[in-house]
């Protein structure tokens, strides 16, 4: 068994957002992690998750994203030699290859993906963070944790992949560096629409002459 400790950088707060340098900083966590990998797996959770009915509650929506997120993500990564990692209470976790990067994905708050504002998971299991212990874990250099955090609202989905940095009362309060990914706009409707009305006219029917 070895405990997760948390690599913070206390010396620098980043937000990242423009293009090329989000490019450059999810390569230099592992190269096969990509905006379009990311993309992928948020229009494969989309999928499954566009069909819930409106008499479900809104908790229950937002833990079938939470779960379809982190199991295509793990899908995606694990083909790329990740491993999958369940921390502590059942926590989905997808480790790097070399074990130095570990990545859990979270429901933000209104703020994810904007650079002003307090940003932070919207549960408040944040605290689970620091208290995980990873049984296939070993790394002499620390292991980064990372936090794939959504918010949607609309038919629009922000994300960023950040690294915490403190913590209070089991939200993350504070964040080292955070990787600003681009907006996802499904354009699916929610419920059918219906096809304008097509007004039909009388057609006169005449009838046949008696022979």
């Amino acid at each position: 068994m070895f405990s997760l400790q948390l690599a913070f950088d206390h010396t620098s707060d980043k937000f990242i957002d423009e293009t090329s340098e989000v490019v450059s900083a999810l390569a230099a966590i592992h190269p096969s992690l990509t905006t379009q990998l990311v993309y992928e797996v948020i229009l494969a959770a989309n999928e499954k998750t566009q069909h819930v009915g409106t008499s479900f509650p809104t908790n229950a929506l937002l833990a079938m994203w939470q779960f379809h997120i982190s199991g295509f993500l793990r899908e995606k990564l694990c083909s790329f030699g990740w491993t999958k990692v369940d921390g502590k209470g059942g926590v989905a976790y997808v480790i790097s290859p070399c074990k130095e990067h570990a990545i859990r994905v979270f429901a933000g708050n209104k703020y994810v993906g904007l650079r002003d504002g307090s940003v932070s998971n919207k549960s408040i299991k944040g605290s689970t963070l620091k208290d995980d212990i990873y049984p296939l874990l070993n790394s002499d250099k620390g292991t980064t944790i990372w936090t794939l955090l959504h918010y949607r609202f609309g038919e629009l989905m922000r994300l960023e992949l950040s690294q915490p940095k403190s913590f209070a009362k089991g939200k993350i309060d504070d964040w080292s560096t955070r990787i600003k990914l681009p907006d996802i706009k499904f354009n699916i409707p929610t419920t059918p629409r219906m096809k304008d009305k097509v007004e039909v006219g009388v057609v006169p029917v005449k009838r046949k002459k008696k022979a």
